[in-house]
C-alpha cells in the first residue's frame, strides 16, 4: 500500500485577497500559504501593500473581496477564537508615555483577560522584557524610551502569552544594527520553539538571514513565492570562467545556443550568464574550441538579483 504524501498545514492562507480604499487597490488578489512551523518572509518595497495585507489577517480590516484563514480560523469572523493564539506587532507602537515599560505590558496583558499556565502575569512580562533586552530600563516611563526601546517593548508585548503564530511588521525599525542582530536571533530562537513566524519587512538581509520562505509584494500584488531556495533560482544564472584567453572564451560562449550576456572580462577570467545553458555544455564547447579551461565556477543567485528581476524594483539590503 503506497502512503499518502505528507501535506504540511498552513498557518496563514488567503484567497485572492482585496483590499480597495475607494478607487485605490492596494491589495489586489493576494494568495498568500504560509507553511506551518517556517519563518516566512513578506517582503516588499515600502507602500506595496504588507502592512494592509497584515491588517486583513489580523482583522484590523476587513477585505473587499477574497479569504483570509489564520490557524486554521475564517477572519475576521473567527477573531476571538484565532488572536489569543496570535502574538503580533504592527506598525507603530503606542504605550501609555506616563507608565513604565514593565506597567504598560502588565495593563495590555490584564485586558485580554486570564492567560493559560500557572505563571504569574508580572513573572510572564518580566521574561518577555528580558528576552528583548529590557529587563534593566523596565522601570523607566514610556515616554523616556528610545524609538528603539519602544520598538523593543512592542516585541515584547507580543511575547508575554504563548503563541502558536507570531506577526511582526517591521520589527527592526529604529533599531541599532546590534540590535537588529538580537533581534534576529530571537525569531530564531522563537522559531526554534515551534512558533510559525510571519516577518514583514523591506531589508533583504532579514529575510536572507532568518527566514525559510518568503512572498515578494509589488504593487500590491504577490508575484513569487516559496522556498527561498526556488525563489532564487528565478533570478540571472551567473558564471565565473578562469582562463588564459578570456578574449576567445567570450567569443566561443557568445555563439552558444542558450547562452546570456557576457557581463564582464578580466586579464584571465570572463563572468557571464548561463540562461538556458548547463554548465558541462559551456565547458565541453569551450573546451572542442581550444579554449583552456581553468575553472569554472557557477554562482549562486543572490536575492536580491532574483527579486529585482521578479519585480523590477530595489530593495535595501540592511
Amino acid at each position: 500500500m503506497v502512503a499518502e504524501p505528507q501535506v504540511t498545514p498552513l498557518a496563514i492562507e488567503t484567497r485572492a485577497l482585496t483590499k480597495r480604499f475607494g478607487r485605490r487597490t492596494a491589495v489586489d488578489g493576494v494568495d498568500l500559504a504560509v507553511p506551518t512551523g517556517t519563518v516566512f518572509g513578506f517582503l516588499g518595497p515600502n507602500g506595496s501593500g504588507k502592512t494592509t495585507t497584515i491588517r486583513m489577517l489580523l482583522g484590523l480590516a476587513s477585505p473587499t473581496s477574497g479569504t483570509a484563514k489564520v490557524l486554521g480560523g475564517d477572519m475576521p469572523a473567527m477573531s476571538q477564537e484565532v488572536l489569543p493564539e496570535v502574538g503580533a506587532v504592527v506598525e507603530g507602537p503606542a504605550f501609555y508615555p506616563w507608565l513604565s515599560g514593565r506597567d504598560n505590558l502588565v495593563r495590555m496583558d490584564s485586558l485580554a483577560g486570564s492567560a493559560p499556565g500557572r505563571r504569574s502575569r508580572r513573572q510572564r512580562v518580566d521574561e518577555a522584557l528580558d528576552r528583548v533586552g529590557l529587563a534593566p530600563a523596565a522601570n523607566r516611563r514610556y515616554r523616556r524610551y528610545s524609538l528603539g526601546m519602544k520598538q523593543r517593548l512592542a516585541l515584547a508585548g507580543a511575547l508575554v502569552r504563548p503563541a502558536r503564530l507570531l506577526v511582526l511588521d517591521e520589527p527592526t525599525n529604529g533599531l541599532d544594527p546590534q540590535g537588529m542582530r538580537e533581534v534576529r536571533a530571537l525569531v530564531a530562537d522563537i522559531a526554534a520553539e515551534g512558533t510559525t513566524v510571519f516577518l514583514s519587512t523591506h531589508l533583504l538581509a532579514e529575510v536572507e538571514l532568518v527566514c525559510s520562505h518568503a512572498a515578494v509584494m509589488s504593487a500590491g500584488r504577490v508575484v513569487a513565492q516559496g522556498a527561498l531556495s526556488d525563489l532564487r533560482s528565478r533570478g540571472r544564472r551567473v558564471a565565473q570562467l578562469g582562463t588564459p584567453d578570456p578574449g576567445s572564451a567570450a567569443a566561443v560562449l557568445g555563439q552558444l545556443p542558450g547562452c546570456g550576456e557576457v557581463v564582464a572580462t578580466g586579464p584571465d577570467e570572463v563572468r557571464f550568464e548561463l540562461g538556458r545553458l548547463e554548465p558541462e555544455a559551456a565547458v565541453a564547447a569551450l573546451v572542442r574550441a581550444d579554449v583552456a579551461v581553468r575553472s569554472f565556477v557557477p554562482q549562486a543567485t543572490s536575492l536580491e538579483e532574483a527579486f529585482v528581476a521578479l519585480t523590477g524594483e530595489g530593495f535595501e539590503v540592511s
